[in-house]
């Protein structure tokens, strides 16, 4: 079977790294997935290490489907100058999808976000089977034409999945047959991540500092990094042995030597297993994999309250939840995490248990044939 996916062309962030398990879990399976991508990036070389055949792209097929654009607190230039862009984008990647539909003799078109109004149509038009993963809000907001749109074309696909089932839920709305509706969670995917998990889990730094705490996100703003590092502060005023491990990309060095900056890292599993603590301070809801990652190593977890932390955790059983950005309201809630070792444990082994059951890699690898193969027939 041959399948076409599309996907956003943006390096190797987290709609690539989801596409690249599904893309192993089909070729896998004896499937051929061909992925138009625009250039040659991390991001491209990743899914072909995945097993894609990536075929050339002459431009980005991506939109702004959310209707966030909506929002009054954008200015009205950039709301044209963004609507423009799609007006253009929309018949040009409409026409390059269906020419790659017949160039690589597609039987499925699968689309993520950003590119599933022209692959559907496109997919609609050929008479294909379209499959659709949501992986965002990519339809925010309660009113406006383009959400209507949106649910409208998604919904003429034959299969649609979503990471959670606050994504699915617009969807769904108002349908009575819910049979080609599912959530499929994301998920670890990483070969070598399962066997190191499976290790026996290596001991804390030897220093000064007898706590670890891990944080991954770079300084992105959004990802909460000024949390981090006035915690790191506050710590550091206070005399606390706690040394912060910050991961991803970062532009600026920051102060303190109780900071430790190791960049961006291919694989986060040693460092999550000699931490004591992960933190998670989005300053928007999405889909935290570093949770997912950290219950599979019995990781403890720290993280903001928002509606995707807690569709993953519950508070208090398997992660610790907090509904404040105050600096020093979250070095308490550490301080108070390392005070009962025992109970601590209990927590992660519960956390694992989650993971084993929610967002094992096999059990989610079933769920992607199962939808992909049953609409094969």
């Amino acid at each position: 079977m041959n399948i076409l996916a599309l996907t956003f062309c943006g390096g190797k962030c987290g709609s690539t790294v989801n596409l690249g398990f599904i893309v192993s879990c089909l070729t896998k399976r004896g499937h051929s997935v061909f992925v138009p991508y625009s250039k040659k990036d991390e991001g491209s070389r990743y899914l072909e290490n995945c097993g894609a055949k990536i075929i050339h792209c002459p431009v980005p097929l991506a939109m702004n489907t959310a209707t966030v654009l909506e929002s009054s607190k954008l200015s009205m230039a950039y709301i044209f100058r963004q609507n423009l862009k799609d007006i253009i984008r929309f018949p040009i990647g409409y026409f390059l999808v269906a020419f790659f539909i017949l160039k690589t003799k597609s039987d499925i078109v699968f689309s993520s976000d950003l590119v599933f109004p022209q692959a559907i149509l496109a997919g609609k038009l050929l008479k294909r089977i379209n499959i659709c993963g949501i992986q965002s809000e990519v339809i925010k907001g309660k009113n406006g034409i383009r959400r209507k749109i949106i649910i409208r074309i998604v919904n003429n696909c034959q299969k649609i999945f979503a990471i959670t089932e606050y994504h699915l839920r617009p969807f769904v709305k108002g349908h009575i047959d819910k049979s080609k509706y599912s959530v499929v969670p994301n998920t670890i995917f990483n070969e070598s991540f399962q066997e190191a998990v499976n290790a026996n889990k290596q001991t804390s730094v030897a220093s000064k500092y007898s706590k670890q705490i891990f944080f991954m996100g770079g300084d992105i703003p959004c990802k909460g990094v000024n949390i981090i590092r006035k915690i790191a502060s506050i710590s550091k005023e206070r005399n606390l042995s706690f040394i912060f491990i910050l991961a991803g990309p970062f532009k600026n060095e920051f102060d303190g030597d109780n900071i430790k900056i190791i960049g961006e890292i291919p694989d986060i599993v040693d460092v999550l297993k000699k931490s004591d603590l992960l933190l998670v301070a989005n300053s928007f809801p999405h889909f935290s994999r570093p949770m997912i990652e950290a219950f599979s190593t019995k990781t403890p977890v720290l993280a903001i309250s928002d509606r995707f932390t807690r569709n993953i955790s519950e508070n208090g059983k398997n992660a610790f939840l907090i509904d404040s950005i105050d600096p020093n309201m979250w070095l308490n809630k550490i301080c108070n995490i390392f005070k009962n070792e025992s109970v601590l444990r209990t927590k992660t082994d519960e956390a694992y248990k989650k993971y084993l059951s929610s967002y094992n890699p096999e059990i989610v690898k079933n769920k992607i044939v199962e939808i992909f193969e049953s609409n094969s027939l």
